[in-house]
């Protein structure tokens, strides 16, 4: 486990042994270092895939992000059922997940006056809110996840990204 983290490739060794929630993961004290490795996996390969778009358009990159993430979210679903492992540890079928984060980044890149504060961003920002907590207190141990029952708190995540603020609610 040491080795697979200072590689960031934990999450392939755990999808390899067991899942995460079995009786063997208590006796794996970095279990919990998959999703680090899933981000420095996508940190690594997603400065060279903009690196390697920077010459298109703006709108261009920010929809072949959105087509990926997409793409991703619907790889998650469909392998949600026959192989919830990999769609759990893969970094393939979780990164729409953070390619939404990208996404919201551009878009406040791109919308710098975007920080005024008025009902509608308080309004989204507590829809985003309540999008993150429906999760918390419906899912259980029978919810699939991630897939489509991950655009909620995603969807959420990123309403609050974009719509809180200093100053707001």
């Amino acid at each position: 486990s040491l080795f697979a983290t200072s590689l960031f490739s934990s999450n392939i060794l755990f999808y390899l042994q067991s899942g995460y929630f079995e009786t063997s993961a208590e006796l794996k004290p970095l279990l919990h270092t998959w999703s680090l490795a899933v981000e420095e996996q996508f940190y690594i390969i997603f400065p060279i895939f903009i690196m390697l778009m920077w010459r298109f358009p703006f709108k261009f990159i920010a929809s072949s992000i959105a087509l990926i993430g997409l793409s991703s979210l619907l790889l998650s679903e469909w392998i949600s059922t026959g192989h919830p492992e990999a769609n759990f540890y893969l970094p393939i079928t979780r990164a729409w997940e953070l390619l939404a984060g990208s996404l919201c980044a551009m878009y406040l890149h791109k919308n710098r006056s975007h920080k005024q504060i008025n009902f509608k961003h308080n309004c989204a920002s507590f829809i985003g809110l309540i999008l993150i907590l429906v999760p918390i207190f419906s899912f259980d141990k029978g919810t699939t996840f991630p897939g489509l029952n991950a655009l909620m708190p995603v969807t959420g995540t990123s309403l609050i990204l974009l719509f809180a603020h200093k100053g707001s609610y």
